[in-house]
């Protein structure tokens, strides 16, 4: 197609994606500033190449790439997507968490049903110790979607912290009746049980579903020992512990 349309943009665009679907990350970024080279203000275009320098670790140039994109803003929702992709990078790379926590409100604003930005916005709180804003943060993701799993558990995690024991079983179990194979929210539930409620047999009953979904889940091992452990069982703990 470029022998026939070299100065397509859109075929630059488009080729780019296919070397990202073969890993080739190199070639994709030379792909979309190709793109960029044909049509310099497409946000389509910015997107794209900040991902593929996310990628190619090329983290300050993406930022900027990310930036264009956001103040073009051709359509709230997809631009809130794009601030959302931006704030994960000042959070995990950057470790900038206000900007962070400022794009997702920005995020929020443009796009007030997407459910996983609220999501990412609580785990933002949760690892800040910001447990009552991570709380109505993953509530606000629950009422927009109350058939994701993973929203009720990480409350669920985050009313553990605030010692609401009752609020976080309810919340494990909503997790588990959506996503009856969420070996996390079993082994998370088993915490409860054995560190909060004291109940040693329905902490191991939990920790053994997590192990029967997931027969490499280290944490579920290493408290299925501290159950045995407690239980004065300390062959069968040690052998969990090995595990």
């Amino acid at each position: 197609l470029l022998e026939i349309e070299e100065n397509s943009a859109n075929i630059y665009y488009e080729l780019g994606h296919l070397y990202l679907k073969k890993n080739d990350v190199i070639n994709s970024v030379n792909a979309f500033k190709l793109a960029l080279d044909k049509d310099t203000e497409n946000p389509f275009y910015h997107n794209a190449l900040a991902y593929a320098l996310v990628k190619a670790e090329q983290y300050e140039d993406a930022c900027e790439h990310y930036k264009f994109a956001i103040d073009k803003n051709p359509d709230p929702e997809w631009t809130a997507i794009v601030c959302q992709a931006l704030a994960s990078l000042y959070h995990n790379v950057f470790d900038d968490i206000d900007t962070a926590v400022d794009l997702l409100k920005t995020a929020i604003i443009l796009d007030e049903n997407n459910d996983e930005i609220f999501v990412e916005l609580g785990d933002i709180y949760l690892q800040t110790d910001d447990i009552d804003s991570a709380i109505k943060a993953y509530c606000e993701a629950i009422k927009l979607n109350p058939k994701n799993a993973v929203s009720y558990n990480k409350c669920a995690m985050a009313l553990w912290k605030k010692d609401y024991l009752e609020e976080a079983i309810i919340a494990y179990h909503k997790a588990i009746a959506i996503a009856p194979d969420y070996y996390s929210a079993y082994n998370n539930l088993g915490v409860i049980y054995l560190d909060g409620i004291r109940n040693l047999r329905e902490a191991k009953k939990l920790f053994e579903t997590a192990i029967s979904i997931k027969n490499d889940y280290v944490m579920a091992y290493f408290n299925l020992g501290r159950v045995l452990q407690e239980q004065g069982k300390s062959i069968e703990a040690a052998k969990s512990y090995q595990k």
